[in-house]
């Protein structure tokens, strides 16, 4: 077994197996690339399984802002025309992602061209990246439902990891028949319920950035270039699905 406190400073594999039969702590940070390859067994059970089912690597995606087949949903998600949702996936330093992904479950309105956009934001509020329209992508009438890839007009890797914010903006003809989220089982909405306090998306700790959010911006057609985190509001917010790759 390796001796403790022990740095390695490269890439470094023990072979083991190893038992410990007390506590494990990690008294420093651990950076990537970092991680256990192999099986975890708690108690000589598999527990690797119930740790993780499903990576978003499983179905094709660099991160996700929760498991794919938790967003069962409901049309009540439905969007405000020019409004801004934003929903927070952990994005990895040095890695570039592509793509971001919506998953929509009601599209009855006919999109307006050069008004509707997927972005990214930081956590210092500033968008930094967006897709072309999606307008497109949309469609009209029935429109497209289901997974929804909105291609980044150039790819983007963050200098540091950490909580990012896909953003999604529609506008349509058809009021009333704005695209609708597929959003978390038994949470639609953003409430106190969720764990979010009465303003913002921080969290009850205020320290802790939340992860949904909605802007007002009186149909505005293009992504803000900067939005305060810390003032966002949660009004009518959803707990919706998005991923990225």
């Amino acid at each position: 077994m390796p001796s403790p406190n022990l740095l390695y400073t490269g890439s470094h594999q023990e072979p083991g197996p190893y038992v410990f039969t007390g506590p494990v702590t990690f008294s420093g940070a651990v950076t990537a690339p970092s991680g256990f390859s192999g099986t975890t067994s708690i108690g000589g059970a598999n527990a690797s399984a119930a740790l993780s089912p499903v990576n978003p690597a499983d179905i094709g995606l660099k991160a996700w802002s929760f498991p794919n087949y938790l967003a069962l949903g409901t049309a009540s998600a439905v969007t405000v025309v020019g409004s801004v949702y934003m929903s927070a996936v952990h994005l990895t330093a040095g890695v570039s992602y592509s793509n971001l992904y919506l998953k929509l479950q009601a599209n009855g309105g006919t999109a307006n061209a050069g008004s509707n956009f997927a972005g990214l934001y930081n956590s210092a509020g500033q968008l930094v990246a967006t897709t072309a329209d999606l307008a497109t992508r949309l469609g009209t009438n029935a429109g497209t439902t289901g997974y929804i890839t909105c291609p980044l007009t150039a790819a983007y890797t963050p200098s540091a990891g950490g909580l990012y914010w896909v953003a999604a903006q529609f506008n349509f003809a058809n009021a009333g028949s704005f695209p609708a989220f597929y959003t978390m089982t038994n949470f639609i909405t953003v409430t106190t319920s969720a764990g979010t306090t009465s303003t913002g998306i921080a969290a009850p700790t205020g320290t802790t950035p939340y992860p949904y959010a909605a802007i007002a911006t009186a149909a505005a057609t293009a992504l803000p270039a900067t939005t305060a985190l810390t003032s966002v509001g949660t009004t009518g917010a959803y707990v919706f699905w998005a991923g990225a790759a």
